[in-house]
């Protein structure tokens, strides 16, 4: 009996250590658990900052759950109505994952939520476990039932995205491969990760919010530089130095004074963000306005160095403008700290204009502009730019100066669009900009250039209306049946794609049309000063660009903040006009 005593006391001692040793065992597991998930939930807050698009949040949520949380998911962010805006699902197994995308599309809607979310009902978190019998009961339609039997999900969790009290969006994830499993202890992890999530998406509609914002400001600073000037051709660009916020102190602008002189001014506020564009805005707007009244380059820069010096943020702002004289032919120019303007003659020779410099906008006292005087023949371009587009960090001025002088020459100066497209590809490409660019193109039109241009409100019960002005102008000039048919054709696909694409948010604007005949060939210009709705259109979308193409001979699409050009050409037997 002692020795039974004494053998169950050393068991007890034995098994209570064991139990200790157990014990520590358990949590220790539970702390390492507890560590892994909490340094995962720091990576995922680090991981869904990485990038400001929301549906690369949205993917990146997945990225981080499946499969290390669960065998597949779906994460939804609701649209400002609150309906479903952009979804975004991950499977491990690629095939699987296209029937979970086909489910988000056909099973049936409830409330907001789609896809496996719509499979529950609650507003809160909800975790359920799934048989055969319950997954038959799940999807309310055939189809839905199919997919969901495909998925065959054993274990689903559904969780709202709240932030700032509000329902932002939907993360659903889900179980199917043995040995996973998803239960209630999984639920105040997902939903720390779901809080994070929601944040993301309410920061990623935020920056997307602000970022339409600054292109709305960009676009209205940048409309309204005249295109429709008689004698001259004109063309335009501006790309900003990021695609983050795409506001910035760069503009250009072309205005025709009441004794038909046109004023072209490029300019560039230091600086980037809202505060350089207001400034800009406000730069543009008085020299635009003091075009009108001064009689000359110099004393315009002398007007707007006032301006500028009650203005700090316009401290250092530099400006070249030209006074053209298409009836002379001949122009003066000045520069307040600007790189010097580029005039290719009509033989395509290029050079820089050195003359006219005087120092940026410092408040210089009146009368130490200097301006310069040169001929500008019928045939001639004059290019203007800011200095992004010469300026890299590595290179030299003078080479880039040099490069930019080559593109010229070697551009299709008698296309003013081409023209613009040209310098942009090979002095900028696609390397990214340490600083915004902004171009203006003016090119004087050779002597027996004829030209038709007029400008009509961005609404459908205008565009009759011009269809109707271009069959009269095309008639004056003696153009064929066919040829005209074809012509307005293709001017009516473009105009109507701008009225529908370009002010889809309500918002006014104007529609230019320009028609020029050259030597035998029209070319159409049609631009509108808004933009598109589904960013990086290039410009009309859908069945309208094969319609121009198949009937004009060639079709050019730019677009950029200060709206869409789209440029038809044809070349056509024109008749002795009727």
């Amino acid at each position: 009996r002692g020795l039974l005593l004494a053998g169950a006391s050393r068991c007890g001692l034995a098994l209570e250590q064991a139990g200790l040793h157990e014990g520590q065992r358990l949590a220790l597991q539970d702390a390492e658990r507890a560590r892994g998930r909490a340094l995962f939930l720091a990576d995922a807050t680090g991981a869904l900052q990485e990038d400001l698009e929301l549906g690369r949040r949205l993917e990146r949520v997945l990225e981080l759950t499946v499969p290390a949380l669960a065998d597949f998911g779906m994460v939804e962010a609701f649209d400002s109505a609150g309906d479903g805006g952009l979804r975004a699902v991950r499977h491990t197994d690629p095939d699987l994952e296209q029937v979970l995308r086909r489910l988000g599309d056909v099973a049936p809607r409830r409330g907001r939520r789609t896809g496996l979310a719509a499979l529950v009902d609650q507003g809160q978190g909800a975790v359920l476990s799934l048989g055969p019998e319950e997954r038959a009961t799940l999807g309310g339609d055939p189809q839905s039932r199919g997919l969901i039997e495909a998925l065959a999900p054993t274990g689903l969790l559904v969780l709202p995205l709240v932030a700032r009290g509000t329902e932002v969006g939907v993360l659903a994830l889900a179980s199917s491969s043995p040995g996973r499993t998803l239960g209630p202890e999984d639920l105040p992890f997902v939903e720390a990760l779901a809080g994070r999530t929601a944040l993301a998406i309410e920061n990623a509609r935020a920056f997307h919010e602000q970022r339409a914002i600054a292109r709305r400001l960009q676009s209205s600073l940048l409309a309204g530089a005249a295109t429709d000037v008689p004698d001259l051709s004109i063309a335009t660009r501006y790309q900003p130095a990021s695609d983050e916020l795409e506001v910035g102190g760069d503009w250009f602008d072309l205005v025709v004074r009441p004794d038909g002189r046109a004023v072209a001014m490029v300019g560039d506020v230091v600086g980037r963000g809202l505060e350089a564009a207001a400034t800009m805005g406000r730069l543009r707007s008085a020299a635009s306005g003091l075009a009108l009244v001064c009689d000359g380059p110099s004393t315009l820069l002398d007007h707007v160095d006032r301006i500028a010096d009650a203005t700090p943020a316009a401290y250092l702002t530099t400006l070249a403008c030209a006074y053209l004289e298409p009836r002379t032919g001949e122009m003066r120019y000045a520069c307040a700290g600007h790189p010097p303007p580029l005039l290719v003659d009509p033989s395509g020779s290029p050079r820089f204009l050195d003359g006219g410099r005087s120092a940026p906008l410092i408040g210089l006292e009146p009368g130490q502009r200097e301006e310069d005087r040169v001929a500008f023949p019928p045939g001639s371009t004059l290019i203007l730019y800011t200095d992004g587009l010469v300026e890299r960090r590595g290179s030299s001025l003078d080479d880039r100066l040099e490069s930019l002088a080559e593109a010229a020459a070697a551009g299709p100066v008698e296309s003013i669009q081409d023209l613009a497209d040209t310098l942009l590809a090979r002095m900028v490409g696609d390397a990214a900009r340490p600083d915004d660019v902004a171009v203006l193109c003016v090119a004087f039109d050779p002597a027996d250039a004829r030209v038709y241009a007029r400008r009509y409100p961005a609404h459908p019960q205008h565009l009759a209306d011009a269809r109707s002005d271009l069959r009269t102008w095309l008639r004056a000039l003696g153009c064929g049946h066919d040829e005209m048919y074809d012509i307005v054709l293709a001017a009516g696909e473009a105009l109507a794609n701008a009225v529908e694409h370009a002010y889809s948010d309500g918002q006014s604007g104007e529609l230019a049309m320009e028609l020029r005949d050259v030597d035998g060939e029209l070319r159409v210009q049609l631009r509108d000063f808004g933009r598109w709705r589904d960013p990086p259109a290039p410009g009309p979308r859908g069945r309208g660009i094969p319609i121009m193409r198949q009937v004009m001979d060639e079709v050019s699409l730019h677009s950029d903040a200060s709206g869409t050009i789209v440029t038809l050409r044809k070349r056509v037997p024109v008749r002795a006009p009727g």
